[in-house]
């Protein structure tokens, strides 16, 4: 579990904005990424 609320919160949004960023550059990979 997240140790403080403003890390959990910017360790989501930067994971998000990753996978968000990967799947918009290489949309052929959408289905490897939802799977996972």
């Amino acid at each position: 579990m997240c140790s403080t609320e403003k890390i959990c919160l910017i360790g989501a949004s930067m994971g998000g904005a990753v996978v968000l960023m990967f799947a918009l550059k290489y949309p052929e990979y959408d289905v490897f990424v939802i799977s996972t």
